[in-house]
């Protein structure tokens, strides 16, 4: 059993920094991004990122015209924050600062032209008249989903992720390999298939069909995690076959790997599994596996080489790789199979999972936040710099960000 709720606020006292509120919170590639409640008013124009070492997460104000933050998406280096009034707002996490070459994330932040991050919430322009409603990040490219369902995507193209072909307005980047920054829409999509939902993984890009209308991929299929028997690299929206007959209500990717939540909770597996993040015994197998839970699944996500799963009792799962304690458990073995993750608190309910390259986030009913694994840059939210952190650790509150 994990310690009692009152034991984590006395050990937060005694660290010297208050435990933080969240209304959501998203793992990137090594940081973290969240919408606090107990800052600014409580948060309803604000969020914060985690990405310096040994520093609480830094908070950033959208301004009094945002209208309150409706989702967040955090990439492997860059975060999307999409608010009430349809506004969407980009920036890098500073890993790419300076490159003056439009390299790594720099695209993916739809800043036309742009050869170097922005480090700040800078908003992107997208087609007029096409309002978004839903978000996605990967490792270099970002999704959006507009009220009219439609799909557009904007970033890294060298794997086919942006899921068009031709691109609308090609570049290069510094290494010459092809990127655009122009949020544009996927090609590939029947008639039919009226998006209701968009995903991603590193190399992916992933929409939802209407009920009965099925998935479709886009990007690095090497692994099969688009689907085994396609071409290593789909440049366009293609079907996903395995999920056809299937009713997923949500989808995500890893580094190589997808994780897939039917209507009826299950969880479905494709892609590569040598670290276990498939939840299958058989990690050269190439056909779907089922992920094997005690009870149903209410939501998932997929980390680079690990993924969480939430029941519908509020019990949080976790397999893959656990070299930095990502799966909330003993030791640094890979996990096959689901394990339950311990040393959560007694009395708070769990409402949300989120993984990341090598660390997972668990937010609970009340905003409490509480993060594991690898915390190196500050990803954990705890203000500490821990290299590998098996245990859970709850999120401290946000600090003003600065510019």
């Amino acid at each position: 059993a994990g310690p009692r709720v009152n034991d984590v606020w006395q050990r937060s006292i005694k660290s010297g920094m208050a435990i933080g509120l969240y209304s959501a919170v998203r793992a990137g590639g090594e940081h973290a991004l969240g919408v606090p409640l107990d800052h600014g008013g409580g948060g309803e124009s604000v969020v914060s990122d985690a990405s310096r070492p040994s520093e609480p997460p830094r908070a950033h104000d959208l301004g009094p015209g945002a209208g309150g933050v409706l989702a967040i998406a955090a990439g492997a280096y860059h975060n999307l924050v999409l608010t009430r009034n349809g506004t969407l707002y980009a920036w890098g996490v500073g890993v790419f600062a300076g490159s003056g070459a439009r390299d790594g994330c720099i695209p993916a932040l739809g800043q036309r032209g742009a050869i170097d991050e922005v480090l700040k919430p800078t908003r992107v322009i997208l087609p007029k008249s096409l309002e978004p409603v839903s978000i996605a990040a990967g490792g270099y490219h970002s999704v959006v989903l507009t009220r009219d369902s439609r799909v557009l995507t904007f970033g890294a193209a060298q794997l086919g992720q942006l899921g068009r072909h031709p691109l609308g307005s090609p570049q290069e980047d510094g290494s010459g390999l092809p990127v655009d920054d122009t949020p544009a829409e996927v090609t590939g999509l029947p008639a039919s298939c009226s998006p209701i939902g968009v995903g991603s993984s590193f190399y992916n890009t992933f929409v939802l069909c209407k009920r009965g209308a099925g998935a479709y991929c886009s990007g690095e299929n090497q692994s099969g995690q688009c689907g085994p028997g396609m071409p290593a690299n789909l440049q366009e929206m293609t079907l996903v076959p395995e999920l056809s007959s299937h009713q997923i209500r949500q989808i995500d990717g890893g580094y190589c790997h997808t994780l897939a939540l039917t209507e009826d909770g299950r969880v479905l597996s494709l892609g590569c599994g040598e670290d276990g993040q498939r939840g299958s015994t058989e990690a050269g197998s190439t056909d779907i596996s089922v992920v094997s839970l005690p009870e149903r699944a209410s939501a998932i996500s997929a980390g680079l080489n690990h993924s969480l799963a939430l029941t519908e009792s509020g019990r949080v799962y976790a397999w893959g790789s656990n070299e930095y304690g990502q799966l909330g458990v003993p030791g640094d073995k890979p996990r096959a199979l689901p394990v339950p993750v311990g040393g959560l608190p007694r009395g708070l309910r769990v409402t949300g999972v989120s993984a990341g390259s090598t660390h997972s986030h668990v937010i609970t009913e009340g905003g409490v936040v509480f993060s594991f694994g690898g915390g190196g840059s500050g990803q954990l939210m705890n203000g500490k710099c821990d290299e590998a952190r098996h245990e859970p650790t709850p999120a401290v509150a946000a600090v003003e960000g600065q510019s």
